[in-house]
């Protein structure tokens, strides 16, 4: 399945939902939440870092490839500014630890690319000929026992 669109705020929703709809079947639905949620987070990341001074929504593409392993693969591409690649390895360690009783604590960003990477399984970036390419891979979760 392919998705081409303006990356836009208002429609980050409507996508990230029909990826869920379509990968629910493949991973089952704890997988699917969490491949939405990281969906989301890139896709404001496009719309808000990758096109800031451009006027209007800058073009994103989504291409998703269920496999039969249980696992689908999502990729996606802007042509927007780059990711820093220290800011993408950072995300590797996650997302910093805070008090939740002190929300007003909260950084005012920066916590993004460690929650995609809590909640996806396999995760790489590059960035070649104006192009950027994030992919992300999702299993399906094991049943509790």
């Amino acid at each position: 399945m392919d998705w081409s669109l303006p990356c836009e705020f208002s429609r980050i929703a409507e996508l990230t939902t029909a990826v869920r709809q379509a990968t629910e079947p493949v991973i089952g639905s704890e997988a699917s939440e969490m491949l939405e949620m990281a969906l989301a987070e890139a896709l404001n990341n496009i719309a808000e870092h990758g096109y800031p001074e451009r006027r209007g929504p800058g073009p994103v593409t989504l291409h998703l490839e269920p496999e039969a392993t249980h696992a689908v693969t999502v990729t996606l591409e802007d042509r927007g500014r780059p990711i820093p690649i220290a800011a993408f390895e950072a995300g590797q360690d996650g997302v910093a630890e805070f008090d939740p009783d002190r929300i007003e604590d909260l950084p005012e960003g920066g916590m993004g690319l460690g929650l995609i990477h809590m909640l996806i399984d396999e995760i790489s970036y590059s960035s070649q000929g104006g192009r950027n390419r994030l992919v992300l891979r999702q299993h399906r979760r094991a049943a509790p026992a």
